[in-house]
């Protein structure tokens, strides 16, 4: 080869060189293309490939507001201002007496004399309509037993209210709590609904009720189904983005998801706020817990002592399948009637394809293992045998055509996060009560993401974490089977008589506590 050969063909390779970079950076910014176009127009397979969106997005409290219309009074040359008082005169009125039987003293037999009796009036939802309870506790004094500076007081039995000084009853709560949390209604459009009705119930009264309740009711039997949670050895953990206006210095808090296996007969889901999404906060919240923890790629969660990280399939699966549908070629693919010498002409598109296919197998294993309702034994040994084999086809496979797959593309990147976690994708074969993915995570916060359009963000910190305890107050609810509305309504019933420090008497009211009455179950097919 003469002297000016070699350098023209030097010259070519190197044209050649650049010529496929350019041809990757291409590819690249095609792939960005069609996702961002099939994101924006295309449809979306929600039980498979949704995207994660941001799910507390409501505060309970709101920011200090004008509730009732105001009269300005002069007295002795000031002036202040007064509030009217709500008027509740067009509801009906059920009236309930508290009175005592016999109305002579006990000690010396003398006639009891009747004082003013205390009224306390609470406003009972009943589906459709709403009625004002009025409890007059009668009380009688015996002026023979009586001195000059102390009364012989005799009264009915009390009526403890929700919260002294207000309205609030139970079914009101319940039905107000379920609208927000199960139905999605923020507070402001309740508030619209109870002014079309005539019944003059603010967004402030709602925010301040359920800041109350949630601290006074809910957060004791959270406490309890914490200690439970971490004493099972596979528990589901995840964690979204939310914004709060409050921590200023913060664009992102978090809210963070824990729950225990469906192969459980006792099911627990829990929310807990936090400003940031750092380790510490992470290993608090499963301190002194041991088992498997199924999660996503998130590194922080590998950090826990004691937990042994079981990955999530669906997340590697999506990002194959983004790789695939955003290349260029995909919508060729699926037209032409000869798939196999398409798929020769395009080796890369095939690699891909191959490795999508893998993995769909072995979720075709786990589909055929329940149609089949095998035991978790059963499901264990099979995995060994079918899953196991899989499992090492596609790691051969990845490392075999690592080179194939674009370094800047989608699909370099799918294989890079299949490789990255493959010591935790890998993990779910070892128990037969396992699963492939993290969806029980997804499919728990899901009515949060349905609800995301009502409201945008957080006011307050604390506002958030009160969403959080109501949030799993009801979804542990739902998880166990139960009417949200009829079960919140008969516990808060009975949490207004009993000692809210007594644990035992707090735990034949926990969603799947054994206790409960038949009819707040809800029925099944």
């Amino acid at each position: 080869m003469t002297e000016l050969e070699r350098k023209l063909s030097k010259e070519l390779e190197e044209v050649r060189s650049q010529l496929n970079e350019l041809q990757t950076m291409y590819d690249s910014l095609v792939e960005q293309i069609h996702s961002a176009n099939r994101n924006r127009y295309g449809k979306k397979s929600e039980a498979v490939f949704s995207e994660q969106l941001s799910l507390f997005d409501e505060a309970e409290y709101i920011s200090e507001e004008k509730i009732n219309e105001e009269e300005t009074i002069t007295i002795a040359e000031h002036t202040r201002k007064k509030k009217k008082k709500n008027d509740y005169s067009k509801l009906p009125v059920e009236t309930y007496d508290h009175d005592i039987e016999d109305k002579h003293c006990p000690t010396c037999g003398n006639k009891l004399t009747e004082l003013k009796p205390t009224i306390k009036d609470v406003l009972r939802y009943v589906p459709g309509r709403y009625v004002v309870e009025r409890h007059i506790i009668h009380q009688y004094t015996c002026k023979r037993c009586s001195e000059e500076d102390t009364m012989v007081v005799y009264s009915g039995e009390n009526y403890p209210k929700l919260i002294d000084k207000s309205l609030l009853s139970p079914s009101l709560a319940a039905h107000i709590i379920t609208s927000k949390f199960v139905q999605a209604i923020p507070l402001y459009r309740q508030e619209q609904e109870y002014k079309r009705q005539g019944i003059p119930i603010s967004r402030q009264n709602m925010s301040d009720w359920l800041l109350k309740v949630s601290e006074v009711y809910m957060k004791p039997l959270y406490n309890l189904m914490e200690e439970k949670l971490l004493t099972y050895d596979i528990l589901y953990g995840d964690e979204t983005t939310v914004n709060c206006l409050e921590e200023k210095d913060r664009q992102k808090s978090y809210m963070w998801f824990r729950g225990n296996s469906p192969t459980e007969k006792e099911q627990i889901r829990l929310y807990s706020y936090n400003a940031s999404r750092d380790e510490d906060y992470c290993k608090e919240l499963y301190k002194g817990y041991h088992g498997y923890l199924e999660c996503d790629g998130y590194q922080t969660y590998r950090k826990i002592p004691g937990v042994i990280v079981v990955g999530c399939w669906a997340h590697g699966r999506r990002y194959v399948y983004e790789a695939l549908v955003d290349t260029p070629i995909h919508k060729e693919y699926q037209k032409v009637s000869n798939k196999q010498e398409f798929l020769k002409k395009h080796p890369a598109y095939a690699k891909i394809l191959e490795v999508f296919q893998m993995i769909e197998d072995l979720f075709k294993y786990e589909k055929q293992y329940q149609k089949e309702g095998l035991t978790h034994k059963e499901i264990y040994e099979r995995r060994q045998i079918e899953a196991k084999k899989k499992l090492e086809e596609i790691k051969e496979y990845i490392d075999n055509n690592q080179s194939s797959f674009l370094p800047y593309g989608k699909n370099g990147k799918a294989i890079d996060y299949l490789r990255n976690n493959w010591e935790y994708l890998t993990n779910y074969i070892a128990d037969g009560r396992l699963e492939i993915t993290n969806n029980l995570a997804e499919r728990s916060i899901k009515p949060f993401v349905i609800g995301r359009k009502n409201w945008l963000f957080a006011s307050t910190a604390k506002g958030a974490k009160s969403s959080a305890i109501l949030y799993s107050i009801i979804e542990t609810a739902k998880a166990n089977k139960l009417k949200p509305y009829e079960y919140l309504t008969y516990i808060l019933e009975e949490m207004r008589t009993i000692d809210i420090q007594d644990k035992e008497a707090l735990k034949k009211l926990l969603p799947y506590s054994k206790e409960l009455p038949s009819n707040l179950k809800t029925p099944m097919k």
